[in-house]
């Protein structure tokens, strides 16, 4: 799987990866050793090395997705990969949002950024 994510790299532009890291109430665990395994393997490719890279705890993503999937009635072999992909996008979002705040919980506003639409794009 490194080697796809590497070939990824020439067509997308990746700033640097944020992986699950799998706890159980924020103690450690058995996948913990896949996943570090994996982040091993991406380092040594030439074109993934310099990227930076953190762990995040994926705690409850896989639930807070099947309560959000629960009842759409997806076919078993589909439900699986549409959790996953539900859960990564979680991971990520969590991880987004935590980078997005000030030591006070509010959100950063960037230069040239806002947080609602101008009176002009409204009219």
């Amino acid at each position: 799987m490194a080697e796809e994510v590497s070939q990824l790299l020439g067509h997308y532009s990746i700033a640097g990866f944020a992986f699950g890291w799998p706890t159980l109430h924020g103690k450690p665990t058995s996948a913990m050793v896949h996943v570090k395994s994996f982040i091993e393997e991406l380092s040594q490719k030439e074109n993934v090395c310099q990227l930076p890279y953190t762990t995040w705890d994926e705690s409850y993503s896989s639930k807070n997705v099947e309560l959000l999937v629960k009842g759409l009635d997806f076919p078993s072999h589909v439900d699986k990969a549409i959790r996953d992909q539900f859960a990564a996008v979680r991971i990520l979002q969590d991880y987004l949002d935590a980078m997005n705040v000030d030591e006070h919980g509010l959100p950063i506003i960037r230069d040239g950024e806002s947080d609602c639409s101008s009176k002009e794009s409204r009219e």
